[in-house]
């Protein structure tokens, strides 16, 4: 996994979130920083990691989350039954571990630094960007498990409607709906046609 900073970001910040990742995570930092001008310029970290990155260490994990979410999909948003979920999966996990990890981080830097895991496709640059914006670590596992569980038939969509980063405007939204499903949405270049598809959770994939 590779961090990416906006220039807002101090350095030790990104290497204290390295060392706190660490040994569980792997993770590179880029000495350059992405520098953003505007009145009120964004405030971004990006996790960088391809679907492969994601699938080795975390598909087993995200199975057993995403069948528990889908046991009573039609009594809850999966939000609401994240303490159920995190309760029937247990609490000794990677990515329950990851997350309270990145939910004690967040307490320590500015509450407009936004969290982003990127999936480099069709360009780390134009990639495929999930705002993580949970306050709760059951919250944040359940969002991970989620990421984890669509990535391939994202990684499939994006390589199969987009040829290269150029035929993307401004990169690749993704956007976690209540029952799961997870919504993809850009615009193509130049024309600026919005592409919305909705990918289905399919227990089968998990």
């Amino acid at each position: 996994m590779k961090l990416v900073s906006t220039s807002d970001v101090s350095s030790e910040k990104l290497y204290e979130l390295k060392e706190v990742l660490q040994p569980d995570i792997d993770v590179d930092i880029q000495d350059g920083k992405v520098v953003l001008l505007s009145a009120e310029p964004p405030s971004w970290i990006h996790f960088i990691a391809s679907t492969d990155w994601w699938i080795q260490g975390f598909s087993a994990m995200s199975a057993l989350y995403v069948a528990e979410i889908v046991k009573e999909a039609a009594k809850d948003t999966w939000k609401n039954r994240s303490k159920v979920v995190a309760a029937a999966v247990g609490s000794i996990n990677k990515i329950k571990t990851f997350s309270e990890k990145i939910i004690n981080f967040k307490s320590s830097i500015k509450n407009n630094t936004e969290l982003v895991l990127v999936l480099p496709v069709p360009h780390e640059l134009r990639g495929c960007c999930l705002l993580l914006n949970a306050e709760d670590p059951d919250v944040l596992s359940l969002q991970l498990a989620l990421y984890v569980h669509h990535l391939p038939r994202v990684e499939e969509l994006i390589r199969s409607k987009v040829s290269g980063p150029n035929e993307v405007a401004t990169g690749v939204v993704l956007s976690l709906l209540s029952s799961g499903a997870l919504q993809v949405c850009w615009l193509d270049c130049p024309s600026l046609e919005s592409q919305v598809h909705v990918l289905e959770v399919e227990l089968n994939n998990t």
